[in-house]
Protein backbone atom coordinates (compact mmCIF):
# COMPACT_ATOMS: atom_id res chain seq x y z
CA UNK A 1 0.00 0.00 0.00
CA UNK A 2 2.65 2.30 0.90
CA UNK A 3 4.63 1.35 -2.31
CA UNK A 4 1.36 2.60 -4.19
CA UNK A 5 1.66 6.06 -2.37
CA UNK A 6 4.88 6.43 -3.29
CA UNK A 7 3.80 6.08 -6.93
CA UNK A 8 1.39 7.85 -7.15
CA UNK A 9 3.13 11.29 -5.08
CA UNK A 10 5.48 10.62 -7.93
CA UNK A 11 3.43 10.41 -10.88
CA UNK A 12 1.56 13.70 -9.78
CA UNK A 13 5.15 15.23 -8.98
CA UNK A 14 5.83 14.82 -12.75
CA UNK A 15 7.70 11.69 -12.62
CA UNK A 16 7.75 9.19 -15.59
CA UNK A 17 6.31 6.34 -16.04
CA UNK A 18 9.94 4.43 -16.75
CA UNK A 19 11.29 6.37 -13.78
CA UNK A 20 8.57 4.94 -11.57
CA UNK A 21 8.95 1.58 -12.27
CA UNK A 22 12.72 2.11 -11.07
CA UNK A 23 11.71 3.08 -7.69
CA UNK A 24 12.71 0.53 -5.03
CA UNK A 25 11.37 1.45 -1.35
CA UNK A 26 14.24 -0.56 -0.21
CA UNK A 27 16.46 2.36 -0.50
CA UNK A 28 16.17 6.07 -0.50
CA UNK A 29 13.70 8.08 -3.54
CA UNK A 30 15.42 11.18 -3.68
CA UNK A 31 12.68 13.73 -4.97
CA UNK A 32 14.96 16.53 -6.69
CA UNK A 33 12.89 20.42 -6.29
CA UNK A 34 13.59 23.22 -8.51
CA UNK A 35 12.74 25.71 -5.84
CA UNK A 36 14.54 24.00 -2.88
CA UNK A 37 16.52 20.73 -1.41
CA UNK A 38 15.81 17.66 -2.39
CA UNK A 39 13.73 16.07 -0.09
CA UNK A 40 13.98 12.01 -0.03
CA UNK A 41 11.38 9.20 1.55
CA UNK A 42 13.70 6.01 3.27
CA UNK A 43 12.94 3.45 4.72
CA UNK A 44 15.25 1.96 7.69
CA UNK A 45 14.23 -0.80 9.59
CA UNK A 46 10.67 -1.06 8.42
CA UNK A 47 10.20 2.81 9.86
CA UNK A 48 9.18 5.44 6.98
CA UNK A 49 11.27 8.85 6.87
CA UNK A 50 10.72 12.19 4.92
CA UNK A 51 14.21 13.91 4.99
CA UNK A 52 16.01 16.70 3.38
CA UNK A 53 19.71 18.02 3.82
CA UNK A 54 19.50 21.94 3.63
CA UNK A 55 23.54 21.89 2.27
CA UNK A 56 26.24 24.99 3.14
CA UNK A 57 25.47 25.88 6.38
CA UNK A 58 27.36 26.63 9.23
CA UNK A 59 26.55 25.93 12.70
CA UNK A 60 26.94 29.76 13.73
CA UNK A 61 24.02 30.34 10.65
CA UNK A 62 21.25 27.84 12.71
CA UNK A 63 22.15 29.48 15.97
CA UNK A 64 22.05 32.96 15.12
CA UNK A 65 18.77 32.41 13.46
CA UNK A 66 17.87 29.97 15.90
CA UNK A 67 14.29 32.39 16.60
CA UNK A 68 13.36 32.40 13.13
CA UNK A 69 13.99 28.63 12.75
CA UNK A 70 12.27 26.92 16.25
CA UNK A 71 9.14 29.49 15.16
CA UNK A 72 9.09 26.69 12.27
CA UNK A 73 10.44 23.85 14.29
CA UNK A 74 7.46 23.90 16.75
CA UNK A 75 4.82 24.42 14.21
CA UNK A 76 3.10 20.93 14.26
CA UNK A 77 2.94 19.47 11.19
CA UNK A 78 0.55 16.78 9.58
CA UNK A 79 1.49 13.05 9.19
CA UNK A 80 4.70 12.98 11.18
CA UNK A 81 5.07 10.91 14.31
CA UNK A 82 4.13 13.38 17.43
CA UNK A 83 3.33 16.28 14.61
CA UNK A 84 7.30 16.96 15.02
CA UNK A 85 10.26 17.26 12.79
CA UNK A 86 13.99 16.68 13.74
CA UNK A 87 16.70 19.28 13.21
CA UNK A 88 20.55 18.45 13.39
CA UNK A 89 23.52 18.16 11.58
CA UNK A 90 24.37 15.14 9.59
CA UNK A 91 27.17 14.29 7.10
CA UNK A 92 28.01 16.84 5.88
CA UNK A 93 25.04 19.17 6.28
CA UNK A 94 22.07 19.84 8.36
CA UNK A 95 19.42 17.48 8.25
CA UNK A 96 15.88 18.21 8.94
CA UNK A 97 13.59 14.77 9.22
CA UNK A 98 10.80 13.27 10.05
CA UNK A 99 9.20 9.85 10.57
CA UNK A 100 5.94 9.27 8.85
CA UNK A 101 3.08 8.09 10.87
CA UNK A 102 2.08 5.53 8.61
CA UNK A 103 -1.02 5.06 10.02
CA UNK A 104 -2.29 8.44 9.00
CA UNK A 105 -0.46 8.10 5.51
CA UNK A 106 -2.39 5.20 4.53
CA UNK A 107 -5.75 6.13 6.34
CA UNK A 108 -6.77 8.34 2.78
CA UNK A 109 -6.10 9.25 -0.48
CA UNK A 110 -3.31 11.88 -0.77
CA UNK A 111 -2.40 11.92 2.84
CA UNK A 112 1.31 11.58 1.31
CA UNK A 113 1.19 14.11 -0.75
CA UNK A 114 -0.37 16.21 1.87
CA UNK A 115 2.42 15.69 4.35
CA UNK A 116 5.10 16.29 1.79
CA UNK A 117 3.45 19.54 0.80
CA UNK A 118 3.89 20.64 4.37
CA UNK A 119 7.35 19.19 5.08
CA UNK A 120 8.65 20.87 1.76
CA UNK A 121 6.80 24.19 3.07
CA UNK A 122 9.01 23.75 6.68
CA UNK A 123 12.41 23.32 4.45
CA UNK A 124 11.66 26.33 2.62
CA UNK A 125 11.48 28.13 5.64
CA UNK A 126 14.52 26.84 7.16
CA UNK A 127 16.38 27.38 4.29
CA UNK A 128 15.47 30.67 4.12
CA UNK A 129 15.91 31.25 7.61
CA UNK A 130 19.55 30.29 7.96
CA UNK A 131 19.92 32.37 4.78
CA UNK A 132 20.09 29.67 2.20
Amino acid sequence: MFNRLVTDLLAGLGFSDDKIRKVSLHQTVTVQLQDGPDIMLSVDEGRYWIWSRIPHIEPVNVTANAERILHTLIQPIIGIEGGQLQLGFGEPDLELKGLLNIEYILSGEDKLKTTFAAFHTYVAEISTAVGN
